[in-house]
């Protein structure tokens, strides 16, 4: 890693997609809940979902859902979908792209501060430095 000074007061990563490939681990959990479901969807429409806001994902849920005759508000299918999931953990570690926890350290060994960011669409929140599973060094929360 480059010596010198550090040009910024912190560095805040995308949880998705740059630290970690979550995208096709999503994919891969959504047809488990739909085969359990019985839902037909086709890969065009699932692919569709990829970086969808958390309100298009919602209207996804709804008409997946109404395919099977359970005609439910947004708020129900999210609970439906949440309640599925409920349990299953992400294997982080697995899903890390290359290059992050040397990234990591060094910027700790360094003593700057970092953290990570990610839209959690099961707390309909955005989170700063929440821990998971696989990813240690996790990033510190900034607090000022």
């Amino acid at each position: 890693m480059v010596q010198g000074a550090f040009p910024f007061k912190a560095v805040i990563f995308d949880m998705d997609g740059v630290i970690v490939d979550t995208e096709a681990y999503y994919q891969i959990e959504q047809r488990e809940f739909f085969e359990e479901f019985g839902i037909e969807v086709s890969d065009e429409e699932l692919l569709a979902t990829v970086g969808a806001s958390f309100q298009s994902f919602q209207r996804s849920l709804v008409d997946w859902l109404g395919r099977i005759g359970r005609a439910v508000t947004p708020d129900e299918a999210l609970r439906i979908y949440r309640d599925w999931k409920n349990g299953r953990e992400v294997d982080y570690a697995a899903l890390m792209n290359p290059g992050v926890h040397e990234v990591l350290a060094g910027l700790k060994e360094r003593g700057e501060r970092h953290t990570h960011a990610a839209r959690s669409f099961s707390a309909n929140a955005f989170l700063l430095g929440r821990e998971k599973p696989g990813m240690e060094p996790v990033p510190s929360p900034l607090v000022s």
